[in-house]
């Protein structure tokens, strides 16, 4: 990205005092320039300069990210044509009836400027038109480099016997009154450069208007407020606030007019030492538990299910750390001998005989149980262990992963001794599942006959000898 640059020339550079200069300058890679002596802000042009003492002007162009340049150039002025300082007003005609206009016309010696009331002009020579109702003595002051003035003066008598307009320019041209004229309201416009600054920068404010006669400021920043002349220049500097606006108001006989602008500060950033960060931890304890419903014998062991017995199988599980735990999925495998019935919470996602529940976030010192109800099938075998594991994983604060688990036992019930004995010995739950049972089985069933057969014998033997 190039830097801004600006050539700024004058000619001619040496002049007599009263003279113009023409002053040019151009520009490349600018956004924007800057001159106290012009009102533009293009990037080039030219612009009339009329100094009465030498004078140095400076244009400042404007690039992207706050770079910028500058050049001068110096317009040397011929003073020795100077003197006392003088101006004559002459009124023509001096006589007029009552609606007619006289033309009022002044020239002044060594003057830099000249100021009357009834012109807004402040040239050190010119005319203007004016068209008093009644007699009246109009003045002019013309003011030099050191301070010195001159004044001049004249009267315009107004005959009252003719009371018929008689100025083509007046807008009641020809009726019997005072002639009157169209006036233009005043207009006025205010601009900043730059209209952003940095925190206690300055910007400068420009205003011009027409056809105003005062012109009066208010809000902005410094001595801003009050009376203005009709066009001029305000620096506005060590400015603070985020925003402050200018405005002036210019107005005439007509009508007033407004304009504002507004100039933004850059507040400054400001960086705090940053609190030293304390790590999170956290631990997750877990345990388990298992206990079962007992709709049929609730005597039994809450380890020992039968064949249709239904198990409630909890799982506890708490964080003992100082931070939340997030991404909680705990994780159940049911054994292959047991069929899931409900749970709670009752969304867990089910594959087959694993359940997974998605618990969400665990804040520091939270607890919370999933508990789940199985069936135990109705074919499997006796004795057969039962093994109910569990894993939760879970996020640390600092993002890493983590997981604990478990593991908790049960068993069936191994037969007819822990089976409802008494309900029905000769049906299903009897016979023995394994051959050791069966030989059992046939032990007891043999003692059984010879038992019988020895009772039978001896009831024989005893009616055999009562017949006798």
């Amino acid at each position: 990205m190039q830097n801004p640059t600006v050539n700024l020339t004058a000619n001619p550079t040496n002049i007599n005092r009263g003279q113009n200069s023409n002053l040019t300058w151009n520009s490349t890679n600018a956004n924007y320039c800057f001159s106290y002596w012009t009102s533009s802000s293009a990037t080039s042009g030219d612009g009339l300069v009329v100094p009465t003492v030498t004078t140095t002007y400076t244009t400042t162009c404007y690039g992207t990210n706050g770079t910028s340049a500058s050049d001068s150039v110096t317009v040397y002025v011929n003073n020795n044509g100077g003197g006392n300082i003088s101006v004559n007003l002459n009124a023509n005609p001096s006589n007029i009836d009552s609606g007619e206009g006289s033309n009022l016309s002044w020239d002044s010696n060594n003057a830099d400027s000249c100021s009357a009331s009834w012109t807004n002009s402040t040239a050190t020579s010119g005319n203007r038109m004016v068209y008093p109702t009644s007699t009246r003595t109009y003045s002019i002051t013309c003011y030099g480099t050191d301070g010195e003035q001159a004044n001049d003066s004249v009267t315009v008598y107004v005959n009252q016997n003719n009371d018929i307009c008689r100025d083509h320019n007046a807008t009641n041209y020809g009726d019997s009154s005072p002639c009157r004229y169209q006036q233009d309201r005043p207009t006025v416009n205010i601009y900043a450069n730059p209209t952003t600054t940095s925190y206690r920068g300055s910007s400068t404010i420009t205003w011009n208007s027409t056809d105003a006669t005062s012109c009066s400021a208010y809000g902005g920043s410094g001595n801003w407020s009050g009376y203005k002349n009709t066009s001029g220049s305000y620096f506005a500097n060590n400015l603070t606030l985020t925003s402050r606006t200018y405005t002036i108001t210019c107005n005439n006989n007509y009508g007033t007019a407004t304009d504002s602008v507004t100039v933004y500060t850059n507040q400054p950033v400001y960086n705090p030492t940053p609190r030293p960060v304390i790590p999170l931890s956290s631990v997750v304890l877990i345990n388990s538990s298992v206990d079962r419903n007992q709709p049929i014998v609730p005597t039994i062991d809450n380890t020992r299910p039968c064949p249709g017995d239904e198990i409630n199988y909890a799982v506890n599980y708490q964080n003992v750390g100082n931070g939340s735990i997030s991404n909680l999925v705990l994780r159940l495998d049911l054994p292959n001998e047991v069929e899931y019935v409900s749970s709670s919470p009752n969304n867990p996602n089910l594959s087959g005989n694993t359940l997974i529940f998605n618990l969400g976030t665990l804040r520091a010192n939270g607890q919370g149980t999933v508990t789940t109800r199985v069936r135990v099938r109705t074919d499997v075998s006796a004795g057969a262990p039962l093994n109910f594991p569990s894993v939760l994983s879970y996020i640390y604060p600092s993002g890493n992963s983590q997981s604990v688990s478990t593991n908790i036992t049960a068993q069936i019930c191994s037969g007819v001794n822990e089976k409802n004995l008494g309900a029905n010995v000769l049906w299903a739950g009897f016979f023995p599942t394994n051959l050791f049972g069966w030989l059992l089985l046939i032990i007891f069933v043999l003692i059984l006959a010879l038992l019988v057969k020895y009772l039978f014998g001896k009831s024989e033997k005893k009616n055999n000898t009562t017949t006798h």
